[in-house]
C-alpha cells in the first residue's frame, strides 16, 4: 500500500487493500489518488469541508 498522506474526517485514518498478486489494480488505484491530489479542486474541498 503506498501512503499519499492524510483525507477524511479529521482523526480518521482512511485506507484501502488488495491482494498481494493484484499489482496493476494497486498501482491504478494509485495513481488514480494521485491524480485527484494534483487536482486543484480537492485542496477546494479540503478546505471546503474542513478535512
Amino acid at each position: 500500500v503506498k501512503i499519499l498522506g492524510a483525507f477524511g474526517m479529521k482523526g480518521e485514518g482512511f485506507g484501502y487493500a488488495v491482494r498481494k498478486e493484484d499489482t496493476d489494480l494497486l498501482d491504478k488505484l494509485n495513481k488514480g489518488l494521485e491524480m485527484l491530489k494534483a487536482d486543484p479542486y480537492w485542496q477546494e474541498l479540503i478546505t471546503k469541508h474542513g478535512l
